[in-house]
């Protein structure tokens, strides 16, 4: 699997997050501004002695250009990544997978074009920094549904014992409203929804790990 960053094969959706980069940027840069504003209240004398006054106006008024240039190149890159997406608007936000991987609100998704066990899988989707996809409703369902055609696909659901239940591989069951009841094995995923397998049959699969906003 090949999950390395290349922004000329970025994937992106637009988003509404509390949680992006670009606010992250927006405090270290007015931390930058307010560490200039104050020496500039507070300049040194040229006293000899208050030379230490002056190392730190110096050091103030480089971080705040090393912020700016930082912003201005941050914003750059997030319109070029977002083109076409209204990012400016209040609480709007876009979200960013890694080459191959498909985005959909606030996951990134990888479909496999070989095809192994579901112990092996699941093995594959941790070692790349990601996990088996855990489906939370309906909707991703259906989006995961269309992604991966008409192949079986495995995902991180699996029969528990000695509970005897359907779990997830996050710790939660199975819900009703998105299968149900399913003979003992592995879950996958189908176009008619989701359904089990024998745990050593060699399947697609499908990983998860969450997107990055910008």
């Amino acid at each position: 699997m090949d999950a390395g960053l290349n922004y000329e094969n970025m994937q992106c959706s637009e988003y509404s997050s509390p949680r992006r980069i670009s606010t992250q940027l927006n405090v270290v840069q007015q931390a930058g501004l307010g560490c200039s504003s104050s020496t500039a209240q507070n300049r040194p004398s040229q006293n000899p002695e208050e030379t230490t006054g002056i190392s730190n106006t110096h050091q103030c008024n480089h971080l705040e250009s090393k912020t700016k240039s930082q912003l201005q190149t941050f914003r750059s890159l997030r319109q070029y990544l977002c083109d076409g997406t209204d990012i400016f608007t209040e609480n709007r936000s876009c979200s960013v997978c890694p080459r191959t991987w498909l985005p959909y609100k606030d996951k990134c998704y990888w479909v496999s074009t070989s095809i192994q066990s579901w112990n092996q899988s699941y093995k594959d989707c941790v070692a790349n920094g990601s996990q088996l996809l855990v489906i939370s409703n309906t909707g991703e369902q259906e989006y995961v549904q269309n992604i991966i055609k008409n192949k079986s696909t495995w995902i991180g659901l699996m029969f528990k014992l000695p509970e005897k239940k359907w779990m997830w591989i996050n710790g939660s069951p199975l819900s009703r409203t998105l299968s149900q009841p399913l003979m003992a094995g592995c879950g996958v995923i189908e176009k008619k929804g989701i359904g089990s397998d024998m745990c050593s049959t060699e399947l697609h699969w499908i990983c998860q790990k969450p997107s990055v906003f910008i």
